[in-house]
């Protein structure tokens, strides 16, 4: 993989971490001190300056209640980037329930 590439992966990781921190209303201090690093580091793995490391993702993931896939760019032309906070607010909400809720939710979605 070449440099390009790769900054480009960690600005788009970074991203994605910036914009689920700021929709759990969450400043950068607060989830630096939980993630054991410095504020400023934070800043640095959110504009992509710095590479995370996939145990410190992980722990963002779990602290920001997401799935590790939203950090999963698996088609360079197939970024999904959520804007709509009513739905990052609903599929944290859904991630949340049960299997059979989710099969009731998703029926009831599908009636309309």
């Amino acid at each position: 993989m070449n440099t390009r590439t790769e900054s480009t992966i960690d600005r788009y990781i970074g991203e994605r971490i910036k914009f689920f921190r700021k929709n759990s209303r969450m400043s950068q201090k607060q989830l630096a001190g939980e993630i054991g690093v410095s504020f400023q580091q934070l800043q640095k793995y959110e504009s992509g300056e710095n590479r995370i490391t996939a145990g410190r993702l992980y722990k963002v993931s779990k602290i920001l209640e997401i799935s590790m896939e939203v950090f999963c760019d698996k088609k360079e032309e197939e970024k999904i980037f959520i804007n709509d906070i009513q739905t990052t607010r609903f599929l944290r909400s859904y991630y949340k329930l049960q299997p059979q809720s989710k099969i009731t939710l998703l029926s009831f979605i599908e009636s309309f």
